[in-house]
């Protein structure tokens, strides 16, 4: 017997699924087979509501069996039909005789508003189990990602250059995804025109985060790189910011980390950016965006640390390592393995202190 429109569209009898009740019971099913037969509903229903930890089960007025407990949702042409077939049905001690009429432990609902309802939570309940946080990060070297492509046109396997955010992973759980689309080289301005932000906010989606980190790069001297702090970089950080929210997405503002750069004393010089640097911090309290001031925590780590031992943050590398790099190498500005998941550490800690939503999803 094939399930007809009028079973389909019928009424439906439905209760409480308690855990402490739940008793398991076989499937009985019709005798025939096909796409619209007892078995092929069952097994649909089944996989959709069994993430809610909901019994069905689909009962055919064809098999007869004595009396069965059960809990869960009950599919029939009625309560008669069931309690007919079966002889009674117990629910929490609750005698159901053979007739249609319910005690207080049944409800009898019209089974599409059922459906439709019981689809909107079940669709409820797998997104907030499922749903991932998605960070994307936009800023230049000392951020990026380096790939083994990059790397061996400095120096091979092994050369230690790397990008903050690609050590950040490492300090998040499984809730969080983190897409770095820092390019090495990029202003605020240049970052835009080749197209990067397009890229980026294109797939930007509500509730996902934005990390904005340039600075450096805009001071330089050329016309595709070059912004002036308190004009056109300025304008380019509030437009990543206003385009970033009207995607309903999360803007957090980060101010370049520190080069190494110590006077005879040993005490760490200002950098040549810091026009740029204020300029966020700024921006970051008039537009209410999330700030983590990198640049005040990696000076601290590197001062700290004083004109030696903090040469392990940076790329130094020793003469005759690389066979492209026969003198070596000495760069205050990017970050070696080492500086890179430092500087990571301290972002985190930035968002525990800002309290950010993403802080419950920090390990480290």
């Amino acid at each position: 017997m094939k399930i007809s429109t009028r079973i389909i569209s019928s009424r439906l009898l439905y209760f409480k699924w308690s855990p402490a009740s739940a008793i398991s019971l076989k499937y009985l099913p019709f005798t025939d087979t096909g796409p619209h037969s007892a078995p092929s509903l069952t097994k649909a229903i089944g996989q959709t509501f069994s993430l809610m930890k909901t019994k069905i089960y689909i009962f055919s007025p064809l098999r007869r069996k004595p009396a069965v407990k059960i809990t869960g949702i009950v599919i029939g042409n009625d309560a008669g039909d069931i309690c007919g077939c079966y002889n009674g049905l117990w629910l929490k001690k609750n005698y159901i005789s053979n007739t249609s009429t319910l005690n207080e432990s049944f409800k009898i609902i019209d089974m599409k508003r059922l459906f439709i309802a019981l689809g909107c939570l079940f669709f409820l309940y797998s997104f907030t189990k499922t749903k991932k946080v998605t960070i994307y990060s936009i800023g230049d070297s000392t951020m990026c990602d380096y790939d083994q492509r990059y790397l061996n046109g400095f120096g091979g396997d092994n050369y230690p250059i790397r990008g903050w955010m690609q050590m950040m992973p490492q300090f998040f759980n499984g809730q969080v995804i983190i897409k770095n689309m820092a390019r090495s080289g990029r202003s605020s301005k240049s970052f835009r025109e080749e197209g990067y932000w397009q890229k980026t906010i294109d797939q930007v989606m509500p509730g996902d985060y934005v990390f904005i980190m340039f600075g450096p790069n805009d001071e330089k001297d050329d016309s595709l790189r070059h912004t002036d702090p308190h004009g056109t970089y300025r304008q380019n950080l509030i437009n990543y910011i206003s385009e970033t929210r009207e995607k309903k997405a999360i803007p957090v503002l980060f101010t370049s980390i520190t080069r190494r750069k110590f006077d005879k004393s040993g005490t760490l010089l200002p950098n040549s950016f810091e026009a740029y640097v204020e300029e966020v911090r700024k921006l970051s309290k008039e537009m209410k965006v999330p700030l983590i001031d990198l640049n005040l925590k990696s000076r601290g780590l590197v001062q700290q640390l004083g004109p030696e031992a903090s040469k392990q943050l940076y790329v130094y590398i020793e003469p005759g390592k690389f066979t492209k790099l026969p003198k070596g190498k000495k760069d205050d500005t990017h970050l070696s393995e080492a500086g890179a998941t430092a500087i990571a550490k301290l972002a985190g800690e930035g968002l525990r202190e800002m309290k950010s939503p993403l802080a419950q999803y920090l390990v480290k």
